[in-house]
């Protein structure tokens, strides 16, 4: 006897929003293991300081998944739940550290895209994507695409994700949690501290952060990290507040940094951009 799943339609509404761009490999053949399986067939090439999009259709038979456990979204499920792994490979086609991974959490029975719009470390040359079951688990693909060039606001924005539109099971590489409001509207809640993944950026170019959401309590704040080549602490920090109505504020990055984090404290955030100053282009 099949047994059906029903799965609310309000969890997964923001998912059609997927950005276009140009493909640089797509198939959809199906696939079912319950092994480590790459998907791409062989390396595709990158550049550092582009963004890349990569998604699968994708769903697992682990019992971490939103229908058999009811505490999936508060779990840690970096080495349990089955996903999609994208890996990195430098010059002379060598895997990068295992920190450059990129997991993505297939938390589903029944297929839901995966996405995840990232820029590549910067040794990287080119890039694989595996399925990666989870214990006694299988996981299965019946798509799968890597495409650069995105359009949109992918397109307009430096850093990714910047509205949250591939719903509340895209966990983005964000510290926090994500949740859908009762309008479809998929929002990043930081809690005490959550922070965004790297955004490159350059020394002395000045850029705009524009920030729309909620303070969840009166001294909530955003606070922009500014990163050097040098370690993984910031060596320069800014704040700026946030509002229902949107915070645009405007920061000349010091002398040599590469890249930002911003960390929420307190704050539930609908979107936010980072641009270049358009004085400055």
């Amino acid at each position: 006897m099949k047994k059906l799943i029903f799965i609310s339609p309000m969890l997964f509404m923001s998912l059609i929003c997927i950005a276009s761009g140009r493909d640089l490999f797509k198939t959809d053949e199906i696939v079912e293991t319950n092994k480590a399986m790459e998907l791409t067939k062989s390396a595709i090439p990158v550049e550092t300081g582009r963004k890349y999009e990569v998604l699968s259709l994708a769903r697992t038979n682990s019992k971490y998944t939103i229908e058999a456990n009811e505490r999936i979204r508060i779990m840690d499920l970096r080495d349990i739940a089955s996903r999609v792994r994208i890996e990195f490979y430098d010059e002379q086609e060598k895997k990068l550290p295992k920190n450059t991974d990129i997991n993505i959490p297939v938390i589903s029975q029944g297929f839901l895209d995966y996405v995840r719009v990232f820029y590549p470390p910067p040794a990287a040359k080119s890039l694989k994507v595996f399925l990666i079951p989870g214990k006694e688990a299988d996981i299965a693909s019946k798509k799968i695409v890597v495409r650069t060039d995105l359009d949109g606001k992918e397109a307009e924005c430096i850093n990714v994700h910047p509205s949250f539109e591939y719903g509340d099971l895209n966990f983005y590489g964000y510290g926090g949690e994500f949740y859908t409001r009762p309008d479809g509207k998929v929002v990043w809640n930081s809690g005490f501290t959550g922070s965004t993944p790297s955004i490159p950026v350059k020394g002395g170019v000045s850029y705009d952060f524009s920030c729309r959401g909620k303070a969840g309590e009166p001294k909530s704040f955003i606070y922009i990290g500014c990163y050097n080549t040098e370690g993984d602490k910031p060596f320069k920090s800014m704040k700026y507040g946030v509002s229902e109505k949107g915070e645009t504020v405007k920061f000349i990055m010091p002398a040599g940094t590469v890249s930002v984090k911003l960390t929420g404290y307190y704050v539930i955030v609908e979107e936010f951009k980072v641009t270049e100053s358009k004085e400055d282009k």
